[in-house]
């Protein structure tokens, strides 16, 4: 055998053995593939950052919508120089007012609130709303159930949300809270058809008074923001009155003696009346 048939072989051999081990390792990347997508399916759904990650590429734009929720920036900022309408800036002098707090601190909640409410399709009054009611524009402020913000939202329950926000988005942050929990919202909107339920099940009502009862209240907030912004007279707020029982009326039988001690005295003093005007009648019946 010659040398060239020899090196022939030879050469044959390890392209061979290099492409099986080519094909083994396309083999094992498509695994590792396979495993990443299903582990974050089950872990986040078809939302979340992990899936954001890939479809992003280099010339992508510096902020990429969340994936199937909505055209939301995963960071947006509150608009720099850029100053509030007259309407909206009404709306700050009113709330400053009602709630007692600086027009310097709400006013870029307000503005935060206009840019996410126009981007994700919800009107930005109805988002100041739900902040006056939820927390009266107190950005730490959080529930015994865990509720933290502006719009009392759950970690917990919104997790893929938040960590969508960044690495390290807390909903203690007034722009992240209120991305947040407008996605909420409008996720609820989107499922009930209607913002009234929406609001109910963001309250976390299941019965149909109570949940009715929170919509109201922050739909009536809303149109005195409304008002305000107008220059119209804003509707008074209407407190909670409650309606008398009516009395009840019991027969001495159904009163306890505990009860009855208080009126003792009357009740003998009528029993002896009563015992009087008895023997009057038998002494005249007698006499006739």
């Amino acid at each position: 055998m010659s040398f060239l048939q020899i090196l022939r072989r030879y050469c044959v051999s390890a392209a061979s053995l290099a492409l099986h081990f080519v094909h083994g390792g396309i083999v094992v990347a498509g695994l590792l593939v396979v495993v990443y997508l299903a582990f974050g399916v089950n872990q986040y759904g078809l939302k979340g950052p992990w899936l954001t990650g890939m479809l992003r590429s280099d010339n992508a734009p510096e902020f990429v919508a969340w994936v199937g929720d909505d055209n939301l920036a995963v960071e947006s900022t509150v608009r720099g120089g850029e100053s509030l309408s007259p309407q909206m800036k009404r709306v700050v002098d009113y709330l400053s007012r009602r709630y007692k707090v600086s027009s310097l601190g709400v006013e870029p909640l307000v503005a935060s609130a206009e840019d996410v409410g126009k981007r994700i399709g919800l009107d930005p009054l109805l988002l100041v709303a739900i902040m006056a009611v939820e927390s009266s524009f107190n950005p730490i402020a959080e529930s015994p159930m865990g509720a933290q913000g502006l719009m009392q939202v759950i970690p917990r329950f919104h997790q893929e949300k938040i960590v969508d926000q960044g690495s390290d988005a807390s909903l203690l942050n007034p722009q992240t809270n209120i991305v947040v929990g407008a996605r909420v919202l409008k996720e609820y909107l989107v499922r009930t058809g209607s913002m009234q339920n929406a609001l109910q099940v963001y309250n976390g009502a299941t019965n149909d008074a109570v949940g009715s009862m929170y919509a109201n209240k922050v739909l009536a907030e809303k149109q005195r923001l409304e008002a305000a912004a107008k220059r119209r007279p804003v509707p008074p707020v209407q407190a909670r009155t409650r309606t008398a029982a009516p009395a009840v009326v019991r027969s001495p039988a159904q009163v306890g003696p505990i009860a009855l001690a208080p009126r003792l005295p009357t009740l003998l003093q009528e029993t002896r009346e009563a015992a009087t005007v008895a023997e009057a009648s038998v002494a005249a019946s007698v006499h006739d």
